[in-house]
């Protein structure tokens, strides 16, 4: 399968990935593990989907959601290592815009009846809070008086690795849904705090509905005069 891009009017837009792509995102994301670092034991710290069976499990799909990216729009991907991780993921320089790329493993609906109502701030979270929202870690450790974090990126657009193949370790071929798109001041205006999602966690999220998130199209019409033309999958 090569490398491409298609967009629907209702689902978003759709990159395919092929086994170059995965290949130099997989070498990517080793780079950054962090199953040396000190605090690796600490659930918060490593990535909450890392494992001593899998210790890049994080970096691997955060990675992949880049390569997407970066093939949907032409924009360089940032290669350098740093210490606490960048800021944001893409500068288009042409709209002087900071864009963050989130991904989900799975489908938001993956969730419906994994999780046990909880409590948070007065409020109950269960099955219907996570079933249409995407999210990004608000607060290390909701025990602490620390800040909570802040939105560093203009915009911020969310994904979801719709399949990576024969497996997520080592693929070969892959897609990556982009479902939408929102700008940091509606981001901060209609975000939610709520626990993490797995049971147990420290750690707090801001929570975005999806009906927030503004359509993959008027992303690529917004801002195609900061892409690179000569490298990107698709034109609007």
């Amino acid at each position: 399968m090569r490398s491409g891009v298609f967009a629907s009017a209702d689902e978003g837009v759709f990159v395919s990935l092929d086994q170059e792509d995965l290949a130099d995102a997989v070498q990517r994301a080793f780079s950054f593990k962090k199953r040396d670092h000190k605090d690796w034991q600490t659930q918060f710290k490593r990535g909450l989907s890392n494992s001593d069976r899998d210790d890049f499990k994080v970096e691997r799909y955060g990675c992949i959601g880049e390569q997407a990216f970066h093939i949907l729009t032409g924009l360089p991907i940032d290669r350098k290592v740093r210490r606490f991780g960048n800021r944001f993921d893409f500068a288009a320089s042409g709209v002087k815009c900071k864009i963050e790329v989130k991904i989900a493993m799975r489908y938001p609906e993956y969730e419906i009846g994994k999780f046990r109502p909880k409590e948070f701030d007065g409020r109950i979270f269960g099955y219907d809070f996570f079933c249409d929202k995407f999210y990004l870690k608000a607060k290390d450790d909701k025990r602490t008086s620390k800040s909570f974090l802040p939105l560093n990126a203009d915009v911020y657009v969310f994904s979801v690795a719709e399949f990576l193949a024969p497996n997520d370790l080592n693929p070969i071929e892959g897609s990556v849904q982009f479902i939408g798109w929102i700008l940091q001041g509606k981001l901060d205006k209609f975000k939610e705090v709520g626990p993490g999602v797995k049971s147990g966690s420290v750690h707090l999220n801001y929570y975005i509905h999806r009906k927030y998130l503004s359509s993959m199209t008027t992303f690529l019409q917004k801002f195609r005069k900061g892409f690179n033309e000569s490298s990107c999958g698709l034109f609007i």
